[in-house]
């Protein structure tokens, strides 16, 4: 190229070029040079742009100038996204902050003021690109400071960041769904019982029912929203406003204004029982009847007009006979023989606008006389008993009263299951009559633990006794049956064979077995017991400051419920268990033996309250309980005074309370209320144990204690002067000079010396990210982020690093640091407890490596997977909604192995013998197979989505050939590993079951192979139904000769003959069983539920009544194994992300 046409190459580009430094000599003087030639200084400019001119452009052809500036720009993005990818969004933030603070009235700035403030923030970009950039958004006003950060965070939105993806992630995620919507669920539900708690009225179901179905013409569950808000006002509902409206939200499916009535009865149903447990004086509030409310139909009506103006003329001779206030209900006694959840037996009800008799202690019974005797004198004769065994006592039946009793013309309809009458019972227990006649003959009564049923009845000398059974009022069928031991237990002997009858949830189910089965069965419980032996994990991904060191050297901290003490040198754990609800902040006195912790309160549970506990770590005795009927919500942070008997605690209330106690007495020293949103952390200064620091969201404070007048007052506030403010101040802690230290959200480290509120010292960008923790340790501080990098800063004037360790990723970020003799303690995010051994030198981190083995892992979302390996070195696996899968040595109690898969969210999880083969089902419908390679890692096979629904129990063929996946859509899926013609495995789709009428919540394989060389299936749904299943031809299977022979290689079935004892245990008429599991000699089983609780009973367990051993473990369990060796019962508890061992002894 000659030089001629460089020159004519040099002005076309400067002309398409639409920033440069040729049009940079126009402007005012910005630059410091003063002016200069402008031939000069566009001959220099042409250089540099015609070297990246020449690198970018294809000078043989003629392009759009806006298309090449879009490449320029396209270039020059990538080239930046590569850079400031390594710069995480606080660091952008505080760059776009500094640009402001430099920037003119108009957002002008100078090339000068622009390199200064990415010096200032540690940005740093290459010269030439720099140039380019100041090129682009220069002008004659100067650099415009907000287009030049926007175009940085479009740079920056391009890069691979976590938090970037993360981002954009959730904006594009649709809503979450059942496992979030259960939560929405519970959390208007608890809502609803707060306000029939709060308003203290009861809600007449039956009206509101009866009135809904009169207006669904349609008969389709159907009903428009504004009629239905109708109906909620004639009725004086006590739900209105907001409440009402996000119920009918939540039952409005379609989203086109049509609720789905029998749902929105379901709420107010399921709030209204709960409601009635936690606050038991609704149980004595009559139904709130209208008087244009049409009487129901009354069981009285069965009777004969005879028999019921006798009774009549028999109760108004009783004068002196007492009216009663409530409405009482009275059982009818026996279920009709074949009755399903469609004819579940109900109560039957004598009403005050009926026949008011007040038999309060006695039986009513319907009886057909003997054909030797006239209905009317046995009638007269029943009737005569009834009463005059009440002791002479009888009610006044008022001309009104007689008016509005029932007709007795017409036939009674029958009503549908769902309509269930709404009736109160009396407190008082019942009593048992018996003829003298017939006093040989066993009674029923009525289950201690009911609280919604009083059973009555009475025999009398006749030996043909005709029981009628009542529904919602209504006769349903009457039964030529002797009474039974239990309602809900039936055992009928015919010949060798033995049925065994049992009735739950409304359904009523029938096993056939032999005699010698049931006769051989203990209602005693097992003379083994368990005992918790081990908690796995720690809580680091929500809670602050909650490693500490006791005297002994023991590390303590918490998971779930349970303060946890571990002895790393003797690798044991004990524990305090005295918590009702999960633990939420811990601090140890200066003297390491008194703790003090702080608790949630329960939602559902009122009683629940958040409260601290103060307890000796020696002898795990109480001492004092803090705060009851006082805190809100939970306990937000905590703290001792140095070498006093104070303790300051923040609740998590709205205001947000501040109160501080005696330890010694346990008496409140004083309170105020600190009008933030969030509190992160508090601390007493050591220097002066009377002055007080808290932090949190915009907010730090000091406090000044005054112990002898019970007074806190607010002394300071920080004195930030030119520094720049976070709006979280996240962590504090002191030297022993007094000397406040606190991190951030911008990733700052402050220093305010000496007790007082004016920097001193200061650490920018400390950590890429907020600070979640500070340490101050032999004349350094350590400091650990969100980064997953642990830093040491050597204290001095310059705070000069001094060394860092970086965290796997798998552990996320730094929680918590804690020293412990020569070892340095790291809480992860990732619920994880970490150790690195010190150097000895003069940097504590220098040289310093992870220790081999894990203290402790777990997950940090909620875990419901839970399996066991036969002959595996990791005997234990739990998968959580956290896309993680943990290995677990049971015997060692040591985590072997932990690997995360994103954006997956496991609900089950099975593995076969040896651990190589892992078979998982996710929330959305995904079936994972995982297999071990040669280096011990699991890889992943395949993952294909299977159904729409969740995927709730999966198992392993015992020859690992194939899969069965239950999901919630009722089906259940089966996957083979089957040959390809190349000789290989391939595992694919080999059909679904098809026939449950509910959800499978329960799956087992048979260990052997009966049905001509094929494994069966069993299934169980939480509609109460037990199925068996040919997989091989993906058909029920029916022989029940077979079926009765077949040993299981598990028993997570919830409905099977061997369990009918605990399927009518009483513990479960108030919750629900979740998972049940059998020891490898088939002599114990294991139960968890709803409420937490583990059950141990003997096995099989046939018989009704049957006694267990009880034992408080989760908030509620979700998956409960045996050990493969039988000695340990492992148990995951959903929400709270723990898995805990249990040791059989």
């Amino acid at each position: 190229m000659d030089e001629e046409d460089f020159e004519d190459f040099v002005f076309t580009f400067n002309k398409a070029m639409p920033t440069g430094k040729s049009q940079r000599s126009t402007r005012p003087s910005y630059e410091t040079s003063g002016h200069t030639d402008k031939r000069k200084q566009s001959q220099k400019a042409p250089k540099s742009n015609f070297r990246k001119a020449h690198r970018d452009l294809n000078i043989a052809e003629t392009k759009d100038p806006v298309e090449d500036r879009h490449k320029q720009d396209e270039k020059m993005l990538k080239e930046l996204s590569d850079i400031v990818g390594d710069y995480s969004q606080q660091r952008m933030r505080a760059l776009h902050m500094s640009l402001r603070q430099y920037g003119n009235d108009e957002g002008r700035m100078t090339s000068k003021e622009t390199l200064q403030a990415l010096q200032e923030n540690s940005v740093t970009l290459p010269s030439l690109l720099l140039k380019s950039l100041i090129a682009k958004f220069d002008s004659t006003k100067g650099i415009d400071l907000e287009a030049l950060f926007r175009f940085l965070m479009e740079s920056h939105g391009r890069t691979g960041r976590d938090s970037v993806m993360a981002m954009h992630k959730r904006n594009d995620l649709a809503p979450r769904n059942d496992v979030s919507q259960d939560d929405i669920d519970d959390d208007l539900l608890w809502r609803i019982e707060s306000q029939l708690i709060k308003s203290h009225e009861y809600i007449n179901l039956t009206d509101l029912r009866n009135e809904l179905q009169r207006r669904d013409t349609a008969k389709c569950g159907i009903i428009d929203g504004p009629q239905l808000k109708h109906v909620c006002n004639d009725l004086q509902l006590p739900i209105y406003g907001a409440l009402l409206k996000n119920l009918m939200k939540r039952c409005d499916e379609e989203k086109n204004d049509k609720i789905c009535w029998p749902e929105f009865l379901s709420f107010l149903e399921r709030a209204q029982e709960s409601a009635k447990i936690t606050c038991p004086s609704l149980k004595s509030l009559p139904e709130r009847l209208k008087s244009r409310t049409p009487i129901e139909p009354s069981p009285i009506d069965e009777l004969s007009s005879k028999t019921r103006i006798n009774i009549v003329n028999k109760l108004r001779k009783k004068s002196s006979l007492k009216k009663p206030n409530i409405v009482k209900e009275e059982d009818a006694g026996v279920m009709a023989s074949g009755n399903n959840a469609e004819n579940h037996e109900k109560k039957m009800e004598i009403k005050e606008n009926g026949i008011n008799a007040n038999v309060p202690n006695e039986e009513i019974s319907i009886e057909q006389p003997k054909k030797e005797e006239t209905p009317d004198k046995l009638d007269q004769e029943q009737t005569d008993h009834n009463i005059e065994k009440d002791g002479g006592q009888s009610d006044v039946i008022s001309s009104q009263d007689e008016r509005s009793l029932p007709s007795t013309s017409g036939d009674i309809e029958e009503q549908s299951s769902t309509n269930t009458e709404e009736t109160r019972v009396q407190d008082t227990p019942s009593e048992q009559l018996s003829d003298k006649d017939n006093a040989d003959e066993n009674l029923k009564t009525a289950d201690e633990t009911s609280d919604d049923k009083t059973k009555i009845g009475a025999q009398y000398d006749t030996d043909n006794v005709e029981m009628v059974t009542f529904k919602n009022g209504q006769i349903v069928s009457v039964d030529n049956k002797e009474d039974d031991d239990d309602e809900n237990h039936k055992v009928l002997t015919e010949g060798e064979k033995t049925v065994v009858s049992i009735e739950v949830k409304g359904k009523t189910l029938s096993f056939t077995t032999d005699k010698d089965f049931i006769d051989k069965q203990l209602i005693e419980p097992p003379c083994e017991r368990m005992r918790l032996q081990w908690v796995y994990g720690y809580r680091g991904n929500d809670c602050r400051k909650n490693i500490h060191t006791l005297a002994g050297g023991e590390i303590l901290y918490f998971m779930s419920y349970v303060a946890i003490i571990y002895n790393k040198d003797t690798h044991k754990q004990k524990f305090y268990k005295e918590h009702t609800d999960d633990i939420k902040c811990i601090d140890v006195h200066s003297n390491k033996f008194i703790v003090a912790s702080g608790q949630y309160a329960n939602r559902k549970n009122t009683a629940i309250k958040a409260v601290v506990r103060v307890w000796r770590s020696d002898n795990l005795h109480t001492l004092h309980v803090l705060g009851e009927n006082m805190f809100e919500k939970s306990i937000a942070c905590l703290t001792f005074a140095p070498n006093k008997d104070l303790i300051a605690v923040v609740d998590n209330s709205l205001e947000k309370k501040l109160t501080v106690w005696d330890t010694s007495n346990g008496s409140l020293m004083g309170q105020e209320v600190l009008h933030t949103d969030l509190v992160c952390d508090i601390g007493f200064n050591p220097k002066y144990p009377d002055i007080l620091v808290t932090i949190g969201k915009e907010h730090t404070c000091w406090w000044k204690v005054y112990p002898e007048s019970d007074t806190i007052q607010a002394s300071l506030k920080p004195d930030y002067d030119n520094f720049l403010r976070a709006k979280f101040v996240i962590c504090l802690t002191y030297n022993e000079k007094g000397d406040l230290i606190t991190g951030d959200s911008n990733g700052t480290i402050y220093v305010f010396g000496d007790g007082g509120n004016k920097i001193t010292n200061f650490i920018k960008h400390a950590h890429d990210g907020p600070v979640f923790t500070v340490l101050y340790h032999r004349g350094y501080i350590l400091s650990g982020g969100r980064d997953g990098i642990i830093h040491t800063w050597q204290w001095g004037k310059n705070m000069n690093s001094a060394g860092f360790i970086q965290m796997p990723k798998m552990e996320g970020g730094v929680r918590m640091l804690c020293v412990s003799k020569s070892s340095l303690l790291i809480g992860t995010t990732m619920n994880s407890l970490l150790a690195v051994k010190l150097s000895e030198g003069d940097a504590p981190l220098q040289g310093a490596q992870f220790e081999d083995n894990t203290i402790t892992q777990c997950h940090y979302d909620e875990l419901r997977g839970l399996t066991i390996a036969s002959t595996s070195l990791a005997d234990v696996y739990t998968a959580g909604l956290d896309g993680i899968v943990c290995g677990y040595n049971s015997q060692d109690r040591k985590p072997t192995s932990k690997v995360q898969f994103k954006c997956n969210q496991y609900l089950c999880v099975d593995a076969n013998d040896n651990g190589a083969l892992l078979a998982l089902g996710t929330k959305d419908g995904h079936l994972q197979i995982l297999r071990r390679n040669d280096k011990g890692i699991l890889e992943e096979i395949l993952n294909r989505k299977i159904c729409k629904e969740r995927i709730d129990c999966i198992k392993l063929s015992p020859d690992s050939r194939s899969i069965a996946a239950g999901s919630h859509d009722s089906c259940v899926y089966i996957f083979s590993n089957l040959p390809k013609e190349d000789g290989s495995l391939v595992w694919e789709y080999a059909g679904r079951l098809q026939g449950n009428s509910a959800p499978v919540n329960g799956l087992d394989w048979s260990v052997e192979k009966p049905a001509d060389g094929e494994y069966i299936l069993r299934t169980s749904t939480v509609a109460m139904e037990l199925m068996y299943w040919r997989p091989a031809t993906l058909e029920v299977f029916y022989r029940r000769d077979v079926i009765s022979k077949s040993k299981w290689m598990t028993n997570s079935v919830l409905v099977e003959l061997s369990i009918a004892g605990i399927m009518t245990s009483r513990f479960l008429k108030v919750a629900d069983m979740t998972s049940i599991d059998v020891n490898d000699t088939g002599t114990l089983a294991a139960c968890g539920d709803t409420s937490g609780n583990i059950r141990l009973y003997r096995y099989p367990c046939c018989l009704s009544g049957t006694f267990c051993h009880s034992y408080r473990s989760h908030a509620s369990i979700h998956g409960i194994r045996f050990t493969a060796n039988g000695k340990s019962v492992m148990t995951v508890g959903g929400r709270d992300s723990c898995l805990m061992q249990w040791d059989i002894v």
